[in-house]
C-alpha cells in the first residue's frame, strides 16, 4: 500500500513519490470520492507543476466531475475561491516552502477548511485500490472538459476588505519567485511603493530557497535597509506563510509576529486563539496580558484550523509564520497576513523594532535525533517518560508528543511525522535553564 498523505498534504520529490501517473490516480479517486460536482484546480510556479495539473485534471475529468483551472495562484487564494464559487472542493498543485525539486497537492473543503486526515485517508484507500473502482470512470456523455477561470482579481478584493488602510507605506517585497507573486506585488501597490525581489515567478531556477528563514531572507534584509523602507514582507511558495523584516533589517522571530497577529485581532474581538503546543511562551502571555484565552493543539494547520473552529476562535496560527483569519478564510492566508501588519503599523504609530521590542523574550533550543522509523515508537516512549518525570513540572500536555511546562521553561518531546527523527524542544528564560533541561532529556 502506497502512503501518500503526510503532515500537510501529499508532498514529495518529483519522478520519485510524485509523478504524472500519482496525479492522474489522484484525480481518479478524488472524482470517485465525491461522486459528482465542481473542483477548483490552481497550481503554484514550479517547474512541474503543469504537467501535474494536467494529469490531476484528466483523472478528475474521466469520472465526469466539472473541473476549472484557475492557472498561478496562492493557496488561500483557492481556498477562498473553492468557498466563494461553491465548488464541493479545491486542490493546489504544491510543495509549499519545500526545495523547486519537491512538488504535491493540498485538498480543501468547500467551505475553505484542509481536508480532514480521515478525508485523506480515505482518498488514499481509493488510489491505493482498497476501496471503490477509483478508475470505472463516466460514461463519455457524461465527461465534462476543463474550463478555465481568473480568481485573483475577486480574492485580492475581498481580503482587502478585512482591513482599514489610510496611509500609504514604503514596503520591501521578496515572493520567493512563488505563488505570491499573481497576487502580492499589484496589491501591495495600492497602498503604497513597493520595491521587489524575487517577485515574479520562476519555478526552475527561483532566486532563493522557498522556506522565508531568516538565512533565506538576506537580499530582502538589504532591500529594506537600502530603500528605506518600514518593513519588508516575504512569502513561501504557496504563499500559505509569512516573514517579516523590521525597519532595520532585523528578521522578526516568528513567534513574536503571531503574539503581535494575536494582540491585534484581541483588539478588534476579544475571544479565543489557538495555537500549537510548540508555541513559544511569549505568545501564550501576551495573549493573556490582552485579554484573551489560549487553546493549544497538535502542530498543523489542518488542527489550528480545526480547533479554531471547535472553539469560535478569533484567530489561530503557528510560529512557522502560518497565520488563520476565520472571518476571511480557514487557509493561512500569508497575503491578508501582511496586510495586517501594515495595519498595525499605522494603528499603533509604532515601527515593527518597537512592537518587538515590547515582547519578552525566551532561549529556545531545538535537538533533532536521528531514529528510524521501526526504533521511533520506542526512543519517544522513553523520552517521553524523562519528560512525564521530571522534577518541577506544573503541567504536562500530550496533544503531540509529551510537553512538560515549568514555572521558567517548558519542554516537549515529539516524533517527526516526515522525517526519521525525534525532535525534542526546549524554552527556558535563560540559557542555562534551558541547557540544563536539554542535558536532562538527552
Amino acid at each position: 500500500m502506497t502512503k501518500l498523505f503526510g503532515s500537510s498534504g501529499i508532498r514529495g520529490i518529483y519522478g520519485e513519490k510524485i509523478t504524472p501517473g500519482m496525479a492522474l490516480s489522484v484525480g481518479t479517486a478524488l472524482g470517485t470520492y465525491l461522486k459528482q460536482g465542481k473542483v477548483l484546480i490552481a497550481r503554484d510556479a514550479r517547474a512541474t507543476s503543469e504537467i501535474l495539473e494536467n494529469a490531476l485534471a484528466s483523472g478528475l475529468e474521466s469520472t465526469g466531475v466539472e473541473t476549472i483551472r484557475t492557472g498561478l495562484a496562492p493557496t488561500p487564494a483557492l481556498a477562498f475561491a473553492t468557498k466563494k464559487l461553491g465548488m464541493n472542493a479545491g486542490v493546489i498543485i504544491t510543495a509549499s516552502h519545500n526545495p523547486p525539486e519537491y512538488n504535491g497537492m493540498k485538498f480543501w473543503q468547500g467551505d475553505s477548511s484542509a481536508y480532514s486526515k480521515e478525508m485523506e485517508e480515505e482518498l488514499e484507500k481509493l488510489v491505493n485500490g482498497a476501496a471503490g473502482q477509483s478508475e470505472s470512470g463516466a460514461s463519455w456523455e457524461n465527461i465534462h472538459s476543463s474550463t478555465s477561470i481568473d480568481i485573483i482579481s475577486d480574492y485580492s478584493k475581498a481580503i482587502t476588505g478585512f482591513v482599514e488602510l489610510k496611509n500609504k507605506h514604503k514596503i520591501a517585497l521578496d515572493c520567493g519567485n512563488g505563488a505570491a507573486c499573481a497576487v502580492s506585488p499589484g496589491l501591495l501597490s495600492q497602498f503604497g511603493e513597493v520595491s521587489k525581489i524575487f517577485s515574479t515567478a520562476e519555478g526552475a531556477k527561483p532566486g532563493r530557497k522557498s522556506e522565508p528563514s531568516e538565512e533565506n531572507l538576506s537580499e530582502l534584509k538589504k532591500l529594506v535597509v537600502e530603500t528605506n523602507s518600514e518593513i519588508g514582507i516575504a512569502h513561501d511558495g504557496d504563499s500559505d506563510r509569512l516573514a517579516i523584516v523590521d525597519e532595520k533589517g532585523n528578521f522578526v522571530k516568528k513567534d513574536k509576529l503571531l503574539a503581535i497577529l494575536a494582540i491585534h485581532e484581541l483588539e478588534k474581538e476579544s475571544g479565543n486563539i489557538v495555537i500549537p503546543v510548540d508555541t513559544s511562551r511569549l505568545v501564550e502571555e501576551a495573549i493573556l496580558n490582552a485579554g484573551g484565552q489560549v487553546s493549544m493543539t497538535k502542530i498543523g494547520d489542518v488542527f489550528v484550523a480545526q480547533e479554531m473552529r471547535n472553539t469560535d476562535a478569533v484567530f489561530g496560527g503557528e510560529p512557522s509564520g502560518c497565520f488563520i483569519f476565520p472571518k476571511a478564510n480557514w487557509c493561512p492566508d500569508a497575503v491578508l497576513a501582511s496586510l495586517k501588519v501594515l495595519e498595525i503599523l499605522e494603528k499603533s504609530q509604532k515601527s515593527m523594532s518597537e512592537l518587538t521590542a515590547e515582547l519578552g523574550n525566551y532561549v529556545t533550543l531545538r535537538k533533532k535525533v536521528e531514529c528510524s522509523d521501526e526504533n521511533k515508537e520506542k526512543m519517544c516512549n522513553e523520552l517521553y517518560e524523562k519528560v512525564r518525570t521530571m522534577e518541577g513540572s506544573e503541567r504536562i500536555i500530550e496533544i503531540d508528543g509529551v510537553r512538560a511546562d515549568f514555572k521558567d521553561a517548558w519542554v516537549l518531546v515529539r516524533p517527526s511525522g516526515t522525517e526519521p527523527i525525534v525532535r525534542i524542544t526546549v524554552e527556558a528564560e535563560t540559557a542555562e535553564r534551558a541547557d540544563e533541561l536539554m542535558k536532562k532529556l538527552f
